[in-house]
């Protein structure tokens, strides 16, 4: 967590403007690049993410991190394990796109203490782990598992690499408003990318883990906001209502929120204490002990799973 003394923030400052001076035009980057993050969507799932897994190393105590293959988060790619860095891991991150890896290291470079920058490798081939047995105290992905090809394989992989803990993060398709998730792809003639509907649930991971010899120790409901697990009401509303397109164009996330790579305030507390004050109070039905109302408002379910 930043510290708030004057060294963070020079630190901090000068980061900012080291990345401003080096970084391309946008349009240099490759397509695929994610160059911000927009809305509140992606506001509030960073936010809920970066909370949800400080409590866990404060639980489980864990000094070293490998994150991957792949990042499945909308918005800046492989900044998932950067809260856990600056809490004092050590993070390694098996990305699986060069051009997106460079980017995430600049911003690693204004946000992360110097002894603290992450080991980014590009895995060959993409969706595989390229690591030593038993090398981390977690190893962890995010929307990732799901959409594997093999996911039982990358699951042998994961437990392979870790010393002691893993952790999966999927959609959960016990929210509210899955349905309209899916009726929207359908709608969009859009490809559904999120995995076999089976797969989105707590229960295939549990029996997984448990034919693998790990104790599942916590089955949890991660980014509970209010609203449903849509990015863009505004393509939303534009497929199901084509004459409201233009209308529309308000909704798109980038006209609420937009934090470039360099303002980002997931880890900048001190200076964007309103966005901060903002996420707590919609973290109200996170917030609630009611875990049936939870399960229903989840946009994601977490399996945790130990070594024995």
């Amino acid at each position: 967590m930043v510290n708030g003394s004057v060294d963070e923030e020079d630190r901090v400052t000068a980061g900012k403007d080291r990345m401003a001076a080096q970084q391309p035009d946008p349009q240099s980057f490759d397509p695929v690049v994610q160059t911000h993050d927009s809305g509140l969507g992606t506001t509030y799932e960073r936010w809920a993410l970066n909370r949800f897994l400080d409590g866990l190393r404060q639980h489980c105590g864990w000094q070293t991190v490998l994150e991957g293959p792949g990042d499945g988060i909308t918005g800046i790619a492989y900044l998932n394990s950067l809260g856990l860095a600056r809490a004092g891991m050590q993070v390694t991150i098996a990305a699986t796109e060069a051009s997106r890896a460079e980017f995430a290291r600049q911003v690693w470079s204004v946000y992360a203490p110097s002894e603290r920058q992450p080991r980014i490798t590009v895995q060959h081939p993409p969706g595989s782990l390229d690591n030593a047995a038993g090398q981390y105290d977690l190893v962890w992905n995010f929307n990732v598992i799901n959409r594997h090809p093999q996911p039982g394989v990358l699951l042998d992989e994961m437990i392979r690499a870790s010393r002691r803990w893993v952790l999966v993060i999927v959609p959960n398709r016990g929210n509210y408003a899955f349905w309209l998730h899916r009726l929207h792809h359908c709608a969009s003639r859009q490809a559904w990318d999120h995995g076999p509907v089976e797969l989105l649930a707590a229960a295939p991971y549990q029996r997984m883990f448990a034919q693998a010899g790990l104790a599942v120790r916590k089955v949890a409901w991660v980014d509970c906001p209010w609203w449903p697990d849509i990015v863009d009401f505004s393509a939303l509303v534009a497929d199901f209502v084509p004459v409201l397109k233009g209308a529309a164009t308000r909704l798109k996330p980038e006209k609420r929120l937009h934090w470039p790579a360099n303002h980002l305030p997931y880890y900048e507390p001190e200076r964007f204490v309103e966005v901060h004050r903002l996420m707590q109070r919609l973290a109200f039905i996170e917030n609630s002990p009611i875990g049936p109302l939870k399960q229903r408002f989840a946009h994601h379910v977490a399996v945790l799973a130990e070594k024995t």
